[in-house]
């Protein structure tokens, strides 16, 4: 189960961290302290019932086609190819970072719905999180210890973007850091998917 769990720790932080515009949203709701953390806990909550939706709902369907698992893994693996391949080019030719003063002032009512907005409309996360994050999960020895593994990897990461939002908010605006970090995000994407495709 520890080797699912950190499968799901290293996948599901991968793709949080890889998505811009809803850390950008928790990252600007932090700075001006607009019911940051129930930004943060939203977000996290999306994430964790998305990866559950596409690991227990793959999985099952895994149970009456248990040949499609070599196949999901492929599949998987050229999908994290390509998010590699995006992350480089970003770290290479990206000249933005994110811009934490541009969100507008809101209700809680608001900010809930924003949240939810930035969370679930972004076609995007079904992709990644629902379509690849729960095919991997699938596959692994234990698909509840990747869903905990991505869950904890979400809370850790959407939490720590809202306690550090001031203090960091400078670094994590500079198109500099983000390089940096994409190309990172790349490196990581890109072990995995050989993993995948030796496995």
């Amino acid at each position: 189960m520890l080797a699912s769990w950190l499968d799901g720790w290293i996948m599901g932080l991968g793709l949080i961290v890889a998505i811009g515009a809803q850390n950008a949203y928790v990252l600007q709701q932090g700075m001006r302290g607009r019911h940051p953390w129930m930004v943060a806990s939203i977000c996290t909550l999306c994430d964790v019932g998305l990866t559950a939706l596409g690991v227990f709902g793959v999985a099952s369907a895994l149970q009456a086609w248990p040949k499609a698992t070599r196949m999901l893994a492929w599949a998987a693996a050229a999908l994290l190819l390509l998010l590699a391949g995006q992350a480089f080019w970003r770290a290479v030719f990206q000249r933005r970072g994110l811009h934490p003063l541009d969100a507008p002032a809101g209700s809680r009512l608001a900010t809930l719905f924003a949240t939810l907005a930035v969370s679930l409309l972004n076609p995007h996360v079904y992709l990644d999180t629902v379509a690849m994050l729960g095919g991997i999960g699938a596959t692994r020895p234990s698909p509840l210890g990747f869903v905990i593994g991505a869950a904890c990897a979400s809370a850790a990461w959407f939490f720590s973007l809202v306690a550090g939002a001031r203090r960091f908010a400078a670094t994590l605006a500079s198109a500099r850091s983000w390089r940096w970090i994409d190309g990172a995000i790349g490196t990581v994407l890109l072990a995995i998917a050989i993993r995948l495709l030796h496995g």
